[in-house]
């Protein structure tokens, strides 16, 4: 399938070499790559950091990989796609443009993919788009359709992020780091919630309304959360400027789509479904714990009513063969007498959800090693880290991760642990290993946290040293 690649790449057999992506390492930037390589074109990339998910993907696709940026990596290629990472002192983006290769970033190049598909499915929000980008596409798989998908996360039971459909739907995630969603112009804007993040961005929480309004804006519907504040008024302007909108909820029966009859047993959730009134999904029962994860389906089950009216039974067999995603609350194994578990929360209402579900399974102890993810975020979100993790027995605190950022703000991974009652702050990786080895005790829940690297932490815990 082209996906209309022809019209942005060219022909494959016209094309004067290989489709370069620097960066490949991120999963929205291989599963790109995926569907490129997919499409018949040449494809290779680098990435400094590539781990094991990005090298096994690219022996297996033939993909050629770099593992690290040099000017020669990119002689002979017709285009070069970035992502937002790559700074201009990049020596292969310095190349490409001396060479006077095409150069497109990654949202513009997903953007121009979009646009060629009939009907586009885009999910967005602070928090659960991958989670809602793989459960959406589970219903509708069920219901008889192929849709491609494009997440942010691999599933826990496919090891994909990216799936290959028959090029006439498409579900894929919509990032708002840098206004990268304003590139894409979905037939299905879904907004799950808005709260301050990407403080490098968005300075306030109103200048990141507007983005997600404008996003909202460029869409035929948009499925909209009821329960958020934020989307609340984002609902309340489009329905002003009379744009089409489906709503969801986990208590509002006003809404297009809201739960019922919720119950948990054991950090598990069942509930139904009612979805205009007029359908009723009975006694879905959740394969992944957290109330969150109730929230989620219920905005999954809402894109998927928004476009077609499924079959209550394909819903309830879409949800509940949806057994989660990798980094979101994942059982690692076991370390001595302690669980391990490994989660990509890096934002204070994340946290929370995470730390609700891990107190709901029963443990004596909740042992935690967070990596802060950017200066900037935890600046800006310093009082929300303190409180959300306050809920831990013991937080140990690593040095920050700075990602594309440096520290001008004069913040610490220290400063945050000195602020914890409950905290601790080691910088070594090895010595936080070490500890978390030394707390291996019974009852004992070890929870690794963090969108960095410190889920390697987890991994050598309960895989041993080479990993």
């Amino acid at each position: 399938m082209l996906y209309g690649l022809k019209n942005v790449l060219g022909k494959p057999n016209e094309a004067n070499g290989g489709i370069y992506f620097c960066g490949i390492g991120g999963i929205s930037m291989l599963s790109l790559a995926l569907l490129t390589r997919d499409s018949g074109y040449s494809v290779m990339g680098s990435d400094v950091s590539a781990d094991e998910e990005t090298i096994r993907a690219c022996r297996e696709h033939k993909i050629p990989l770099f593992f690290s940026h040099e000017a020669e990596n990119v002689e002979g290629c017709s285009v070069f796609i970035y992502t937002a990472a790559i700074k201009n002192d990049n020596p292969e983006l310095i190349r490409a443009r001396a060479l006077g290769i095409k150069i497109l970033t990654r949202a513009e190049f997903l953007g121009r993919i979009i646009k060629s598909f009939s009907l586009s499915i885009g999910v967005s929000g602070t928090h659960g788009k991958s989670t809602v980008t793989h459960m959406t596409y589970q219903i509708l798989s069920e219901c008889g359709a192929r849709p491609t998908m494009l997440a942010g996360a691999m599933s826990a039971k496919s090891n994909k992020a990216y799936e290959q459909g028959d090029g006439g739907t498409v579900i894929y995630e919509a990032c708002e780091y840098n206004r990268s969603f304003l590139e894409m112009k979905p037939s299905v804007a879904v907004i799950l919630n808005i709260e301050k993040e990407h403080t490098d961005v968005y300075p306030t929480l109103e200048s990141s309304k507007a983005a997600f309004l404008q996003f909202a804006m460029e869409s035929d519907t948009c499925v909209l959360n009821r329960d958020c504040p934020v989307c609340a008024s984002v609902e309340r302007e489009l329905l002003s400027l009379k744009k089409s909108v489906f709503t969801f909820s986990l208590c509002d029966e006003s809404a297009d789509v809201y739960a019922k009859n919720i119950k948990e047993i054991k950090g598990f959730y069942t509930f139904d479904a009612v979805i205009k009134g007029e359908q009723t999904v009975s006694g879905i029962k959740m394969k992944t714990p957290g109330l969150h994860n109730v929230k989620n389906a219920i905005s999954a089950i809402a894109a998927a009513a928004a476009i077609e009216k499924a079959a209550a039974d394909k819903i309830k067999s879409g949800i509940e063969s949806f057994i989660g995603i990798k980094r979101r609350f994942e059982y690692i194994g076991r370390v001595g007498y302690a669980d391990v578990y490994d989660d990509y929360a890096h934002h204070p209402t994340e946290i929370k959800a995470t730390l609700d579900v891990a107190k709901s399974l029963g443990y004596d102890k909740i042992l935690c090693a967070f990596q802060p993810h950017t200066y900037s975020r935890t600046y800006e979100l310093f009082d929300g880290f303190v409180e959300s993790l306050s809920g831990f027995d013991t937080v140990v605190v690593s040095d920050i991760f700075a990602a594309r950022e440096k520290n001008v703000y004069g913040i610490t991974g220290q400063t945050l642990a000195n602020a914890l009652k409950n905290g601790k702050y080691i910088k070594s990786f090895d010595e936080i290993y070490r500890f978390l080895l030394a707390s291996s005790h019974p009852k004992t829940l070890i929870l690794t946290m963090g969108a960095g690297k410190m889920n390697l932490i987890a991994k050598r815990l309960v895989y041993g040293e080479e990993n």
